[in-house]
């Protein structure tokens, strides 16, 4: 199988070794940026080019694997009409997948559900792959490639993927600014956080283990104490831009197991 990846960032640094170190044919790395799709390409022993109009015709795979504005700019400067053996792919949570029909009647979305870093390790063999095709023959060669990876495949419609991807950011992204925010405040009153290392682990460890996280919240706004929302909210006083999350997530959490409770 030759495939042609499309981007040398966070996704593909990760993606196009995995699947080169599974003897997927890496034929060709296409980035806008010369020196990274060079930096890529000769880990997985590939050609390089920073322009559409360079990347080889006889793939069979093409996977973006391009930020969604970028994949809109790659759909609209596509060099060359594809074959039906060939299909088209990206890797985005919330890219608008039937777009790739502009490219092709043969493409899909191959969705791996992870939070990457360009340079940090990551073990893609627990990454869920949430995968939607626009043919039944696509969805098969999309299954096998995935499996070359991980056991953890999905197949879902482009809606559903959109709202994982929402759901992910919410519980991936956000957490981690809750994380900062902690971190930035007790820096900034000079406390050490290493306090905080038990209780994050602990919240983590019972959240996985818990069938719903509903179960395991406690605190003030759980439990209704205005005063303590009060003293918190006073200690925030120079902090401008954590306050806002305080309170919103203050309101949510009342406002959650008042509509449940009843």
């Amino acid at each position: 199988m030759k495939l042609v990846a499309l981007g040398s960032g966070n996704v593909a640094s990760h993606l196009i070794p995995a699947l080169y170190a599974c003897q997927i044919n890496i034929e060709c790395v296409y980035s806008q940026t010369i020196a990274n799709a060079k930096n890529l390409a000769k880990l997985v022993n590939a050609k390089y080019c920073d322009s559409l109009s360079e990347i080889p015709n006889d793939a069979d795979i093409y996977l973006l694997m391009l930020p969604d504005a970028a994949i809109s700019n790659c759909i609209s400067l596509w060099p060359f009409e594809l074959k039906k053996s060939q299909c088209i792919l990206h890797t985005s949570g919330s890219f608008n997948t039937d777009s790739l029909s502009l490219i092709s009647n043969h493409y899909g979305a191959f969705y791996p559900l992870q939070s990457f870093k360009k340079g940090k390790e990551l073990d893609l063999s627990k990454t869920p792959f949430l995968l939607h095709a626009s043919h039944d023959d696509v969805y098969l060669k999309m299954k096998a490639l995935a499996y070359l990876i991980s056991e953890h495949l999905f197949k879902i419609t482009d809606q559903e993927r959109k709202k994982i991807h929402l759901a992910a950011v919410i519980l991936n992204n956000f957490t981690t600014s809750l994380f900062i925010a902690a971190e930035s405040y007790l820096k900034k009153e000079d406390i050490p956080k290493e306090p905080l290392a038990l209780i994050i682990e602990n919240t983590f460890n019972n959240l996985l283990n818990e069938q719903s996280a509903s179960t395991l919240i406690t605190g003030p706004a759980f439990r209704n104490e205005e005063k303590t929302i009060e003293d918190h909210l006073s200690l925030l006083k120079d902090y401008p831009t954590i306050i806002p999350i305080y309170q919103s997530i203050t309101q949510f959490i009342q406002s959650y197991f008042n509509e449940n409770n009843t």
